[in-house]
């Protein structure tokens, strides 16, 4: 059960299809249950079934109509539901009966305004702690997320470090097809502010009065999109900043290749795709040192941490690397050999369903 899914961008929406395929290609029977906010015409899966529900859309949410109907017609042994986009957890939670429940929470997710905020109290006071204490097991994405969930009064006998996994069959390294095109710096995720992206197009302003050979590249789609392609006018950047939109996953794997360096400025994280992705691909991530980030990028050794509150940090970090290639090959072979050992697809599938066995 989750509020969104593909077409629909995000982080929590790559997990849940990235799950469900690895499932369905284990050989259980999967059933995906969504809001129908981003459905599109294209083709249905073939190997897992998705219940598209009529939805209203609600800030960074959607109200789901008809989730009893579709959990009694699915019969599920196990219900997963992923949190903290709520309502539709919350719904699966009060319905499911005496199905047992497992829940991922993907870290805190809210826009900056008094609506939004307003929204959170409602989650951090009643939705999330009832979703959370009603699952018989709960999977928290980083040790930051297991700190998170014992603050809303998880006991922590029953929260499950599980890190997602990535298929690295999908990111062949080798010279010829992961040669970076000159010194591109690559962000890849939703343009919200929340995300950092004007920070990174100040920062990046910075570097090019230092580098007027560099060039940044920001793949993806957001409410903010338009005015950070503002920013970068106002700015002078036209020529320098690349605005590629939302790109299908195939072309964002090959924006991987094609980059020396990829960042993501974020001011939270839960377990973000885009890092494990990059780090498949053996390219260094700079990032900030917030929530599960500092789980996945180890300092100096397979990428670079900077303090969120220091822009001037991403400007020091973006400028050390573009200019020692050397570096970056070192930090980029580390991470690749990183997602290999703590964040392969197969363990993240096998780990899943020894959970499910758990709770049956």
């Amino acid at each position: 059960m989750t509020s969104f899914f593909p077409p629909h961008p995000g982080g929590q929406e790559l997990h849940v299809l990235e799950l469900a395929e690895g499932l369905a290609g284990m050989g259980h029977d999967v059933t995906v249950v969504t809001s129908n906010v981003s459905r599109d015409d294209g083709p249905e899966p073939t190997d897992y079934r998705v219940v598209w529900l009529p939805s209203t859309r609600i800030a960074s949410d959607a109200f789901t109509f008809g989730v009893w109907k579709a959990l009694r017609e699915a019969k599920p042994d196990v219900v997963h539901i992923h949190a903290p986009l709520c309502f539709i957890a919350t719904q699966a939670s009060m319905w499911a009966g005496n199905t047992p429940l497992v829940a991922t929470y993907h870290g805190d997710y809210y826009k900056s305004s008094l609506f939004a905020n307003m929204l959170r109290l409602l989650r951090n006071h009643l939705q999330l702690p009832y979703v959370l204490r009603n699952a018989g097991t709960v999977n928290a994405l980083s040790e930051n997320d297991r700190r998170i969930m014992t603050d809303y009064g998880v006991d922590p006998e029953r929260i499950e470090i599980i890190y997602p996994g990535v298929d690295l069959a999908k990111f062949p390294v080798n010279e010829e097809a992961w040669r970076p095109n000159g010194k591109r710096i690559l962000y890849v995720g939703r343009v919200v502010y929340e995300k950092g992206v004007k920070e990174l197009i100040t920062s990046f302003g910075a570097l090019c009065q230092q580098e007027d050979d560099v060039e940044l590249v920001i793949a993806g789609d957001g409410d903010a999109l338009e005015d950070m392609k503002a920013l970068a006018r106002r700015s002078g950047l036209e020529d320098r900043v690349t605005f590629l939109g939302w790109l299908p996953h195939d072309e964002i794997i090959e924006q991987y290749g094609q980059a020396m360096v990829v960042v993501l400025p974020s001011f939270s994280e839960g377990m973000p795709y885009a890092v494990l992705e990059a780090m498949a691909a053996g390219r260094p991530v700079i990032a900030t040192d917030v929530s599960g980030l500092k789980d996945v990028v180890d300092h100096q050794k397979s990428g670079l941490l900077y303090d969120v509150s220091d822009p001037d940090g991403l400007r020091e970090a973006m400028l050390r690397l573009v200019t020692d290639p050397e570096l970056c090959r070192q930090l980029g072979e580390r991470a690749r050999e990183r997602c290999q050992a703590s964040f392969g697809r197969q363990r993240w599938l096998e780990d899943t369903v020894m959970v499910y066995e758990s709770v049956l």
